[in-house]
This record gives structure tokens, sequence and C-alpha cells, in this order.
């Protein structure tokens, strides 16, 4: 296994309006792989946790990223108490994926949205870098699928990206 976590350009096919947080959601999931099986658990609470929102958050973001089809879920366990967690099926990916180093994903400095920002950003670098060429605000936001106006606010921007 690498030191490093893949995740694969599929994350631009989201959609919602959550999409930053729910590409983020991804990320802590697929850093849960331990081993050649590809499979990862963690349970709602616990992803609710890392990211910053609420359990029933998590469970939307897991519904959205399922029908996406980035996730499976394969197993219902039961965790302490009365709780249950998620063992979710995960691909493996030879190509069409960027890589990042597990700290990305603790790294205090940057929110949710911004990680989630960042990680669809190089999901559009050129292979194997973190370049991305845009015209404009514009164009980038329409890359993205977010107006060049939320997508300042998501930055911390109040003016030209």
């Amino acid at each position: 296994m690498s030191n490093f976590i893949q995740i694969p350009n599929k994350i631009q096919d989201i959609t919602s309006n959550a999409k930053s947080k729910e590409i983020y959601a991804y990320g802590l999931i697929r850093g849960q792989i331990k081993d050649n099986s590809y499979t990862a658990s963690i349970t709602e609470k616990d992803l609710a946790k890392l990211g910053g929102w609420c359990e029933k958050t998590s469970w939307n973001y897991v519904q959205d990223l399922e029908k996406v089809g980035l996730i499976h879920i394969i197993e219902k366990k039961k965790g302490k108490g009365d709780h249950r967690y998620n063992v979710y099926k995960l691909p493996k990916l030879d190509k069409d994926y960027s890589i990042y180093n597990p700290s990305f994903f603790s790294d205090p400095s940057l929110d949710s949205n911004q990680k989630g920002l960042i990680m669809l950003l190089k999901s559009h670098c050129y292979y194997g870098t973190n370049h991305l060429s845009y015209p404009s605000d514009s164009k980038i936001g329409e890359l993205l699928g977010i107006g060049s106006e939320s997508l300042k606010k998501k930055i911390g921007l109040t003016n030209k990206i």
C-alpha cells in the first residue's frame, strides 16, 4: 500500500450544493483504506467529527457518494452500543487520479470547503502536476461547476481570483 491517498478524478461527477464538502468526505473515507482489499470503514459520527459537520450530514454525503458511484456500502457492522457503521468498497485506481499526503486531510489551516475545493481543482490539473490553466474567473467557475462569486467566497477572496 502507498503512503499516499489516491482520489479519482470522478469526484468531478458530484453535483450537489455541498460539492466541496462531499469531495472532502470522500477523501476522509478513502483515507481509511488499510490494505489491498480497498475496503474502508468509519462511523458517520467519526466522519462528522473529522469533517466538522453533523452526523445526519455525514449520512447525506454517504448517500450522494454512493449515487455517484464513488463508494459502495458492502456491510453495516455493529459498533459500540446500538450504533452501526458502514464498510465501504472503493475501487482500485490505476489511472485518472491525484494523490494526497494524509496530513492534508487534517490540516487545521483549511476548512472542509477549502479542502474539497483544492481536491476538485487538483482533479482538473494536467496529469502528474498541480498546474491548471484558465483564462478567467468565470471559466474556472464553469470548469468546477461553481459560480465565480461562490468560488471566491470559498477561497476567502473578495477581489479577483
